[in-house]
């Protein structure tokens, strides 16, 4: 008969078998996985909130909010005068034409702000310089899009502004009797 080993028959005896490192199982990785993600996650959308920040309210909404009943009051008065403007491209240019129900004195100058509806950094600003007859002048071609427009000046009372579509040759039409 041979001889059985005591060792190899009791298992309290027997070699152990080697535990894995904590670091080669694999439910400690699927644990440590649900908390990393959502750092993860949050790093990511505090990153992209802060990058592409709305510029839909003014920092001065308060003020502008006050001086809307004199800003109304302006428009008001362009329509009182019946004041309305077509602009069609020139070479290089847009020419703006003027015209208005009553007899008017027009500034030597006009400023022209295109604001777009959700990126302030698209927004511009332009000088109209006079030509004659209610005609001026701007050495750029106005850029396609809808945008809301503001035409005024220090010189006058009155303003035009609202939401306007520029065609994609570079013209417009706003005011009265359009």
């Amino acid at each position: 008969m041979s001889k059985v080993s005591v060792a190899s028959v009791n298992p309290a005896s027997s070699p152990a078998v080697p535990e894995q490192p904590w670091y080669k199982q694999v439910w400690v990785w699927f644990v440590i996985a649900i908390p990393a993600s959502s750092v993860v996650t949050g790093i990511i959308l505090v990153t992209v909130a802060t990058k592409n920040a709305d510029d839909l309210v003014l920092d001065d909404w308060y003020r502008e909010g006050r001086g809307t009943n004199r800003s109304m009051a302006a428009e008001n008065l362009a329509a009182d005068f019946g004041i309305g403007v077509t602009a069609a491209a020139t070479d290089g240019g847009t020419l703006f034409r003027f015209q208005a129900a009553r007899d008017m004195v027009w500034p030597q100058q006009l400023t022209l702000l295109l604001r777009h509806r959700t990126l302030a950094t698209e927004d511009r600003e332009y000088n109209l310089d006079y030509q004659a007859n209610g005609s001026y002048q701007l050495d750029q071609v106005l850029p396609p899009g809808n945008w809301h427009i503001r035409i005024s000046s220090d010189d006058v009372g009155w303003r035009l502004a609202g939401p306007t579509q520029i065609s994609a040759d570079g013209s417009l039409k706003m005011g009265a009797g359009h």
